[in-house]
């Protein structure tokens, strides 16, 4: 689908300098987290132009939220975590991490990088980070919550990562199993 970026928005608005184009589906709530919002700064052949979270057409966001899209996150995440002990049917004895965060206004895209006491960084399956070509981290997501399943009587630190179109606030914390 081509899509024309300075027609085929849905809500548009100008505030001086500053205007905001949303594109989503029509008929989609301001409040719904599907909007991808283009800001642009400027006027005539000077103008500067960025995405609710840095990514083109990344329908992750709020339109009631647009201008906090822009706006580097300085809240606090609230990172909480629960860890629960689950034995399966093989006699195989799992430490699952229930973690939870705030969700920050501006907020679509979220990191988690969590690694175990010897320094050994986990991706999304709960394995050892293997791939040499990308930047390690164990998750990316838009929600605010994740399970992790550890090793019982391990310590494992994990750091949470707000990211918008500003900039990124972050929270950590080490959790022993």
């Amino acid at each position: 689908m081509n899509i024309n970026l300075e027609q085929d928005w849905i809500k548009f608005e100008s505030l001086g300098a500053t205007a905001y184009y949303g594109y989503t589906t029509p008929g989609t709530s301001d409040s719904s987290s599907s909007w991808a919002i283009r800001q642009v700064l400027g006027t005539g052949p000077s103008m500067a132009v960025a995405w609710n979270d840095n990514t083109l057409l990344s329908y992750s966001a709020a339109w009631d939220e647009r201008y906090d899209c822009f706006i580097a996150p300085t809240a606090s995440l609230g990172l909480t975590w629960s860890v629960q002990n689950s034995t399966n049917s093989f006699n195989i004895t799992s430490a699952l991490i229930n973690l939870s965060w705030d969700d920050l206004s501006g907020v679509n895209n979220y990191t988690l990088l969590i690694n175990d006491q010897d320094g050994v960084i986990y991706n999304y399956l709960s394995q050892p980070f293997a791939n040499t070509y990308a930047t390690p981290m164990t998750s990316q997501q838009t929600g605010t919550s994740y399970r992790f399943s550890g090793v019982p009587s391990m310590t494992y630190s994990v750091t949470v990562t707000a990211i918008n179109a500003a900039g990124s606030t972050q929270s950590s914390a080490d959790i022993t199993t």
